[in-house]
């Protein structure tokens, strides 16, 4: 079983992505870079991106093919870019 299968598949990394989502969009300081964007499109490259993630050469959470591509969010960086890992056990800024 590969990784991608054993977290749940299809219906689990949805999930998780539309959760991230909510999560993000709910911060106002996070929100802002996302004014404009296509939701529908950015949530399917990032489940299109688990999937190539967890399992090479498989098809994404959509049923299409995976492939490479430039993150259209690329302008997050910095703070705003680590904040939701800020304060967790193991974040990447407690490991600086």
């Amino acid at each position: 079983m590969n990784i991608y299968d054993s977290i749940g598949g299809v219906p689990a990394v949805r999930a998780a992505v539309d959760d991230f989502y909510t999560r993000v969009l709910a911060d106002a300081r996070l929100a802002t870079f996302f004014t404009g964007t296509d939701l529908d499109r950015l949530k399917a490259h990032q489940r299109a991106f688990i999937a190539a993630a967890s399992r090479l050469g498989a098809t994404s959470a959509d049923g299409n093919r995976e492939h490479a591509g430039g993150c259209p969010a690329a302008r997050v960086t910095g703070e705003s870019h680590h904040r939701r890992a800020v304060s967790r056990p193991g974040s990447h800024e407690e490991n600086q």
